[in-house]
């Protein structure tokens, strides 16, 4: 079986730290030669009915 990367991930809920794990992620991605698997709780919403109380998004 040839190798492969499992990268789990839990980002903040603060926005502004979240694209810090982006950018880590990003140059992550860059260095890495091998299939990968990345996984976790990312904490971004992809549409707004996934909003469910808290702040509003925009």
């Amino acid at each position: 079986m040839d190798p492969w990367l499992l990268i789990v991930v839990y980002a903040s809920p603060r926005e502004n730290e979240r694209k810090d794990t982006w950018q880590n992620l990003r140059s992550l991605a860059n260095t890495i030669n091998i299939p990968r698997l990345m996984m976790g709780d990312f904490n971004e919403i992809a549409s707004p009915e996934e909003k469910k109380g808290g702040v509003p998004t925009d």
